[in-house]
């Protein structure tokens, strides 16, 4: 179902390029997430936009990253929605963690270098 409503919502005429668009946004909040879970910052920050990178200290980003997700106890990140429209698209995923109330997060993410990275991680409203 919601395949149907990421081609519906992006296909704009071009179906087969709006498939491979939410694939390639699918894979890159699934890298983000499983980097995430493993705590594997440097894969994080790659995933990055450069401008974000930078935003996390640049050459200093996994450990900018890592102090920032020190209290995080195995997370569990989770896709519950998408958004592309051309070069830029919009994940709300979650995570999940023990003992702790689920955190809603917003992932912007921009074509940079031929492929999607996140441009931008937000809380909704922000």
């Amino acid at each position: 179902m919601l395949t149907a409503l990421i081609l519906l919502l992006t296909s704009g005429g071009h179906g087969n390029s709006a498939a491979a668009s939410a694939d390639e946004v699918t894979a890159t909040v699934q890298a983000f997430g499983q980097a995430l879970q493993q705590r594997d910052f440097g894969t994080m920050c790659n995933l990055f936009t450069d401008a974000a990178r930078a935003a996390e200290g640049g050459s200093a980003c996994a450990s900018t990253l890592a102090g920032n997700a020190a209290l995080l106890q195995k997370p569990h990140v989770r896709m519950t929605s998408m958004f592309v429209h051309r070069g830029s698209a919009v994940a709300d995923i979650t995570v999940r963690q023990e003992h702790q109330p689920v955190m809603t997060e917003v992932l912007q993410l921009v074509r940079q270098g031929g492929q999607f990275k996140v441009s931008a991680v937000t809380s909704p409203g922000e």
